[in-house]
């Protein structure tokens, strides 16, 4: 047998990223195991080295097989939903607390929120006002606030961002006007707990980071549409009121998806090798092209849901097992 030296870095890590998240399933390996595997980085520095020490002799392709052997572990790590490795950019450093914006709200606001490298929670309260506050490094974020209207952003970073301290918002957003919510997450943590707000469309997209979204307590939910690409175990509890939307997900990890007790649900999953759910395991059966709860049509509330996957897999949860 001939080994093709071009294609073995290939193959070491399409062999480790597909094992480690089977390994996970099967229970050989936990999540808390492979979230320590961000710490291997610097071994990418190590077969970098060792690359140029044995370049233009036989064994200088052990450098490139260990560089894959790492990113195939990392990138297994992330699908099996144990680590999100550029989360928080600055690690555990601690910014400067900027100044508290707040104001008022009214009519059916527009809320557009864009944090990178940073900590994002965002919660509600009853009445009209909203309020910003938090910490950051080199500068606030860039606040645009008007009684239809509140863009948060985030300020411009200078510099290496793992060796600043990491943005941390905690933002509060009113429960009485019915408000469109926009989201993105860059390389971060997303937390949303939106008990009793009224909302329109609720658009949120995480790129290379984590997601809570808990939609389980909002008075009304007018539509979803979730973007996820490169995210570590996404949560997301479904809204106890009917709802039409979409998931897409790249790279995703295992996205839990957790309903109310007695919704009707519809789910409608792509065709695609890379793709998995367990929708058939809780009992749902295939009707057309979507997957249904038994008594779909007759159920008080609907949740009807695309879900289309690569890299990764849906995973829907009993009920009453996400907490919440």
């Amino acid at each position: 047998m001939h080994l093709d030296r071009r294609l073995a870095g290939w193959g070491v890590f399409l062999v480790l990223l597909g094992a480690i998240p089977l390994l996970v399933r099967q229970g050989v390996l936990t999540t808390d195991m492979v979230a320590r595997a961000w710490t291997l980085w610097p071994v990418l520095l190590i077969a970098a080295g060792v690359g140029l020490l044995l370049r233009r002799t036989p064994f200088e392709f052990l450098g490139g097989l260990l560089a894959a052997a790492t990113l195939g572990i990392l990138g297994g790590a992330l699908l099996a939903g144990g680590i999100a490795p550029f989360g928080a950019c600055g690690g555990d450093r601690t910014g400067t607390a900027f100044p508290v914006r707040q104001g008022d709200l009214g009519g059916s606001p527009t809320v557009e929120l864009t944090q990178n490298c940073g900590d994002l929670t965002v919660g509600t309260a009853p009445g009209s006002t909203w309020r910003v506050e938090g910490q950051g490094s080199d500068s606030p974020p860039a606040v645009d606030a008007a009684a239809d209207h509140l863009r948060v952003t985030s300020g411009e970073r200078v510099g290496i961002d793992f060796l600043r301290s990491s943005e941390r918002w905690t933002i509060t957003l009113p429960s009485t006007p019915r408000l469109d919510l926009a989201a993105q997450v860059n390389a971060g943590t997303g937390r949303f707990d939106l008990a009793d707000a009224n909302l329109g469309q609720v658009r949120v997209t995480v790129n290379a980071g984590t997601l809570m979204l808990d939609l389980s307590h909002v008075a009304s939910i007018g539509g979803l549409e979730l973007h996820l690409n490169a995210v570590g175990d996404p949560r997301i509890l479904l809204p106890n009121t009917s709802l039409t939307g979409s998931i897409d997900a790249n790279a995703a990890g295992n996205i839990r998806l957790c309903p109310p007790a007695g919704a009707g649900l519809s789910l409608t999953a792509n065709d695609n090798l890379t793709a998995t759910n367990n929708y058939a395991e809780r009992g749902l059966t295939q009707v057309g092209g979507a997957w249904q709860t038994r008594g779909y049509d007759a159920a008080a509330v609907r949740i009807q849901l695309v879900t289309h996957a690569n890299a990764g897999g849906f995973n829907l949860e009993q009920e009453g097992s996400c907490g919440g």
